[in-house]
């Protein structure tokens, strides 16, 4: 209930960690509307005992609702957790395709602290080092 005002008056950039967003229809068009991406932490969920498992957490539908989600290990050290680790688990026990992954990576990067032209650049090198590895995988499938 308090989130949907506390965006209308902050107008934060990103939120991290927003417990709740999956049920509340109004606040994921708001994040979509305003572009608006929401940080996540599988492991920092399964810790506070929001989940009880990797598989309960929303990122399947929220990801599909069109929310910008931006994977974090948050803290790694207090989460036993690793950014590689919470991709892992985005993909294995969320259900997320690779694809849906390299998009979530890709936000990642498009939403990052960088000043415009690092961030630019730093996108362009993902986007042309992707493209040659699935040419290397192409080529080595035929």
């Amino acid at each position: 209930e308090a989130i949907l005002p506390a965006i209308e008056e902050l107008q934060p950039d990103r939120l991290t960690d927003s417990w709740g967003i999956h049920e509340d229809a109004d606040v994921r068009n708001l994040l979509i509307e305003r572009d608006i991406p929401m940080v996540v932490s599988l492991s920092r969920a399964l810790r506070l005992g929001q989940i009880d498992s990797y598989e309960d957490y929303p990122l399947h539908p929220l990801y599909d609702d069109n929310v910008k989600v931006l994977l974090s290990s948050g803290m790694p050290s207090l989460y036993k957790t690793s950014l590689t680790e919470e991709y892992i688990h985005a993909h294995e026990a969320c259900g997320l395709s690779v694809d849906e992954i390299i998009d979530i990576t890709r936000s990642g990067l498009q939403y990052s602290f960088l000043d415009d032209d690092e961030r630019d650049e730093l996108v362009s090198t993902f986007d042309a080092s992707l493209m040659q590895l699935r040419g290397q995988f192409r080529t080595e499938a035929t």
